[in-house]
């Protein structure tokens, strides 16, 4: 495999956790399309729903330092308690940009920081009121 100099890890990564997860995604909607109702398909929609979350899980985690980077601005001045509720916002958005992300549109990065950044900067909002 040649990686390109304007690759780095980071966005090998992410891109290997996309691709697994819309395979799997994929492979659920045909399942789930299909007008077979049978204990195993059924358990392998099961199984399938299961690995779309492992691999949201593995793409949330990969991801976090995103939301940790844009929350550092708000909470150097702002309470343990504040800080904490910017994090979830941030990572509300993170779920968000995951669950919308088109692969083809650019860098993962990219995309998600404008719901990142619209999340946290509701709850910053909302912790000045």
């Amino acid at each position: 495999m040649t990686v390109e100099m304007t690759d780095d890890p980071y966005r090998i990564r992410n891109n290997e956790l996309f691709a697994q997860r819309i395979e799997l995604k994929q492979r659920l909607a045909l399942l789930e399309q299909s007008d077979i109702d049978h204990p195993a398909v059924k358990r392998e929609a099961r199984v399938l729903k299961r690995a779309v979350d492992v691999v949201t899980e593995q793409i949330v985690e990969f991801n976090r330092g995103l939301v940790r980077a844009y929350c550092g601005r708000f909470t150097s001045t702002s309470s343990r308690s504040d800080a904490e509720d910017f994090m979830s916002a941030g990572m509300l958005g993170l779920m968000r940009a995951i669950d919308t992300y088109d692969p083809a549109q650019g860098k993962f990065s990219s995309w998600a920081f404008p719901p990142i950044r619209r999340e946290v900067l509701r709850a910053v909002r909302q912790a000045d009121h």
